[in-house]
């Protein structure tokens, strides 16, 4: 196997032990919430400090957000603070150029982690050379022998890229810079090498390869202005030469041989244990992340070998190879160099070899080693999570469903145990499925593989009980056959919150409510003022012309429409007090909802503002329930009333039919079709844009504290997507506001008549005996004088248990009770309950103006044969005894 396929193979096994040994060596996994240690990294700041925090602060970064139990902080050094912070052990890590950590290496034991893959213009690279150049402008310089008796400038006597590599190239070329320059200068910087070279403070200078490129590619300078001398290849014939390849797909101009990219490396005092799990962080570092990006390096990769960069140190003689004395050593390689070349050459050949097999083959035993105990270690690691996991882990066969392995999870949440589950199938834990529906559900893991099922379902306890799960299932191998992947989480406590998230919203709604009741109040006793007006003045000038009976019977009729609209008022009332749970939809034609908010409305607004009405749309029908649409034109309009300046001003309503197209509608919730439009428009001080987007939100508001609650808007747009509608708000400041909801319209549906079919005009009459119990006296004087007229025999009770002792002693003396719902002591229902233990089969019909307790379901249940609702007509009482009496 040759050198260059084993370090091949070197590199591959290298990358899978670390990539293995990764994923079990995670803060998350194996580590404790112990206290951080602090991990100090020395940096080369070969840029300057400004450039030096820009390119590695986020490494330090990511490496604390990799290794959770120590902080690594990074620290700018120059290359003459490098070696004493690594003698005085200051240092945990340093990132250096390769030549310092050669030297290092000789002489502290530092050794390298990771190599550097550098990027520029999506270029990556793991070797680097030297570049050295001259302005364009210089035809007089056209060779490295052309800078004989020149000025030079190069980095500093230790860089690497900024000096000793072009050092070798020019003494390979007869030139020794200490004697034939007529001034060499370091300037600290490779940035300020290229900028005295372009400003013509030296003739030619050197860098590293990459930095013209980069700093034409930060726009500091321009390659145009730039003449590189090449770098030959007929020099570097001998062990020196890298592979030809990496030369012929180097990105970068280059005037020297190339050696490794700048190491990652740890002192001798480092553990080993960190070391790995930095080395580990670096080679898992994407290209794409913060901490390359700033770098301007592709990421990390494993240790190359730093032997061409020591030979170079030695060739120069630089530190730490400078013990010897230079000049002689250089008079003996002028004079002998041909002579002892071809010894040095085939020795140092045969010595690399040598070393570096001996070096991969024990490499290779360690890894080996590594990698069968990271597999040991990952087995155990795995089985451990999938064991413990509080979540329900499942592995069953493709075709016959049969679990092959669950968890401890899955056993605890089920209540089977290992060897119950493994006779059983998701089947038997799933009542909503059955095998064959169960097959068809996992068709799409068949035909798409790598795709991951994410459903909701219930699974069934040994206890027969059931809770709701999130199942997150997707197709694998296990043991050489098919298998699917269950992992299972309990939601009951997500299922419980949402439960608990829509109670919260009814009592929003109902919250809102109690907004309006303000503005309700003043209408209804307005109206209410004028109905008792009316039925107090008929009812005096009634008394005043009792002799006219022409005059009395138009009196009497405007006492009763007057009623009439009382009774309708009431209703108004308890339609709006209904709670938001009873809500029932149903087909309607909003346009008699709307007239009949803004009736009431009118009478509650003050003189100054004008409330107008404009109704196109009659025949339409929507799906809604009365009270919602009841309650968005009183919010809206007492929103718009609000808005007027000093409460003066204009508020239209209008209703019309419209047609919206998928593309007007912007909700994916909500159906292109046609829709009932409802408009409230005010001319008042419009919306500010800045807030425009948060008023439907709940409990904003720019009222006033205590004047609002911010639960008006809010409870309109959660009404409005109940119904599947649309809410737009058009505003400009000074200029008004324009609300308009958008609700689906609905076919014309057969429907009851909106009122009962009138009764027949002959009234019903008989002779049975009936109880009367109303704890009214004038209702019971009312009910006895017209049912006495009827034929009937009455007997009227004021108190519930006296009639409930009446009835005891005569059980058989009444054919029938008429009985009031609420009354002091015995409620109507109470009443009827003890009737019914003393004579089931008792005719019982009860009256009622308003009950939460009782409604028609209700007194159907108990038995009660009839509910009327008050306030009843003579003739619609009449009527209902005669029924229920005739049925019996």
């Amino acid at each position: 196997m040759s050198p260059t396929q084993l370090w091949k193979y070197h590199s591959i096994v290298f990358l899978l032990f670390f990539s293995i040994l990764f994923v079990f060596s995670s803060p998350g996994a194996c580590q404790d919430n112990a206290k951080q240690e602090i991990a100090r990294i020395g940096v080369l700041a070969k840029r300057g400090p400004a450039i030096f925090k820009k390119r590695w602060s986020a490494t330090a970064s990511y490496l604390n957000s990799r290794i959770a139990d120590h902080h690594f902080t990074v620290t700018p050094l120059t290359f003459q603070e490098i070696t004493q912070a690594v003698e005085d052990q200051e240092l945990d890590f340093i990132l250096v150029n390769s030549a310092i950590f050669a030297g290092l290496e000789a002489i502290h034991g530092v050794s390298c982690v990771a190599t550097m893959k550098t990027m520029l213009d999506e270029h990556e690279s793991t070797v680097f050379g030297g570049v050295i150049f001259t302005r364009a402008d210089r035809p007089d310089l056209q060779s490295l022998s052309s800078l004989k008796g020149k000025n030079f400038m190069a980095v500093d006597r230790q860089s690497l890229g900024g000096w000793l590599m072009a050092l070798r190239e020019l003494k390979s070329y007869g030139i020794h810079p200490d004697n034939d320059f007529n001034k060499l200068n370091f300037t600290g910087t490779h940035d300020a090498v290229v900028y005295g070279v372009l400003a013509g403070e030296a003739d030619a200078g050197t860098v590293r390869s990459d930095t013209l490129e980069r700093m034409a590619l930060e726009r500091k300078i321009s390659l145009n202005e730039i003449r590189v001398f090449p770098f030959s290849r007929r020099l570097h014939d001998s062990a020196l030469y890298i592979n030809p390849d990496i030369y012929e797909n180097f990105p970068y101009q280059l005037s020297t041989q190339l050696y490794p990219e700048w190491p990652f490396a740890k002192l001798n005092n480092t553990s080993e244990q960190l070391a790995k799990k930095v080395a580990l962080a670096l080679y898992q570092m994407p290209s794409e992340s913060a901490a390359a990006h700033d770098a301007h390096i592709a990421g990390w990769t494993i240790p190359h070998q730093y032997q061409s960069v020591r030979e170079c140190l030695q060739d120069l003689h630089v530190w730490p190879y400078d013990t010897a004395d230079d000049i002689q050593l250089s008079d003996v390689l002028k004079q002998y160099w041909l002579y002892i070349l071809a010894g040095l050459i085939t020795l140092s050949l045969s010595l690399l070899a040598f070393f570096y097999v001996s070096r991969l083959n024990k490499a290779l035993q360690i890894s080996r080693q590594e990698l069968e105990n990271a597999f040991r270690d990952q087995k155990a690691s795995l089985d451990y999570m999938f064991e413990e996991s509080l979540n329900e882990i499942y592995i069953f066969d493709a075709m016959t469903l049969k679990f092959l392995r669950v968890n401890k999870g899955a056993q605890r949440n089920l209540g089977y145990n290992a060897d119950e589950l493994s006779q059983m199938t998701p089947v038997d834990i799933n009542p909503d499925f059955n095998e064959d529906a169960f097959h068809w559900a996992m068709g799409p893991l068949i035909t798409s593989q790598g795709k991951c099922l994410i459903f909701e379902t219930r699974h069934q306890r040994k206890d027969g009980s059931t809770y709701p799960v999130e199942v997150h299932i997707q197709s694998s191998h296990y043991l050489n056959r098919e298998v699917y992947t269950a992992i299972v989480l309990d939601i009951t406590a997500r299922k419980e919150a949402e439960l608990e998230k829509k109670k919260l919203e009814v009592k929003l709604q109902q919250s809102q409510k109690m907004e309006s009741i303000g503005t309700l109040a003043g209408g209804i006793a307005h109206d209410f003022n004028n109905i008792l007006e009316a039925i107090l003045g008929y009812t005096q000038m009634s008394q005043l012309k009792i002799d006219n009976k022409e005059q009395l019977t138009n009196f009497l009729e405007q006492i009763n429409l007057a009623a009439n609209r009382a009774v309708e008022l009431v209703e108004q009332i308890l339609t709006f007090s209904r709670k938001t749970e009873e809500r029932k939809t149903s087909p309607l034609h909003p346009h008699f909802i709307v007239k009949e908010a803004v009736k009431m409305l009118r009478s509650s607004l003050p003189s100054t503002a004008t409330l107008h009405e404009k109704i196109e749309c009659q025949t339409c029908q929507i799906m809604a329930d009365p009270t919602n649409i009841h309650q968005i034109v009183v919010n809206l309009c007492t929103n718009a009333l609000h808005a007027l300046p000093n409460e003066k001003g204009e508020i239209s309503v209008g209703l019309s039919c419209c047609e919206l197209d998928a593309d007007e509608i912007t909700d994916a919730s909500v159906s292109p079709g046609a829709f009932v439009q409802l408009t409230v428009a005010d001319n008042g001080h419009g919306i500010d844009p800045s807030i425009k987007d948060r008023i439907l939100d709940p409990y904003f508001t720019t009222k006033e504290k205590g004047k609002g609650t911010g639960l008006g808007l809010a409870v309109i747009y959660g009404i409005v997507k109940d119904y599947n509608g649309i809410i737009q708000v058009d505003s400009q400041p000074g200029e008004g506001t324009t609300f308009r909801i958008l609700l689906p319209m609905v076919h014309e549906a057969t429907r009851a008549s909106d009122h009962e079919d009138e009764p027949d005009s002959t009234i019903p009459t008989g002779t049975e005996s009936i109880l009367v119990v109303d704890d009214e006296p004038a209702i019971v004087e009312l009910c006895t004088a017209m049912l006495t007229d009827l034929g009937y025999h009455v007997t009227g009770i004021t108190d519930s248990h006296e009639a409930l002792a009446l009835f005891e002693a005569e059980p058989n003396r009444f054919d029938l009770i008429l009985s009031d719902q609420t009354m002091p002591g015995l409620t109507g229902a109470e009443l009827a309950q003890h009737v019914f233990k003393i004579r089931p089969d008792m005719p019982f019909i009860i009256c009622t103006g308003y009950s939460s307790i009782i409604n028609v379901e209700n007194a159907r249940d108990i038995g009660i044969k009839k509910f009327l609702k008050k306030p009843v007509t003579h003739s619609q009482r009449a009527q209902a005894i005669r029924e229920v009496l005739d049925h019996v």
